[in-house]
């Protein structure tokens, strides 16, 4: 029984590796981060707008997913039809459900 825990635990420990789990974390950020679509816009974008500010300064540095823009806050709340419950929710369930595929949890 105490074999079956520590190689147990130690696939808990493989598993939630920072650098993997962050790495998951940060492409489902950055794959719900809505990109400006000035079809759907109640007014004209601006004259020079380039789509794709937002995931173009999404980062991932030192584990830590860096939304390093304006509106990411707004973005986040839900402001966008493109993300409505936002990229932080979404992303942090997606990170539980990686966890519990890799440990074979169901849930």
């Amino acid at each position: 029984m105490a074999k079956n825990c520590i190689t147990r635990l130690n696939k808990v420990l493989e598993t939630l590796d920072n650098e993997n789990i962050s790495q998951v974390g940060y492409d489902e950020f950055k794959t719900l981060t809505p990109v400006g679509n000035p079809q759907l816009w109640k007014s004209k974008a601006p004259k020079g707008y380039r789509p794709g500010n937002a995931k173009r300064s999404t980062s991932l540095t030192a584990n830590i997913i860096d939304a390093d823009y304006a509106y990411a806050v707004r973005l986040d709340n839900g402001y966008s039809s493109q993300a409505p419950d936002g990229m932080t929710k979404p992303t942090i369930e997606h990170i539980r459900d990686y966890i519990f595929s890799k440990l074979g949890v169901r849930i």
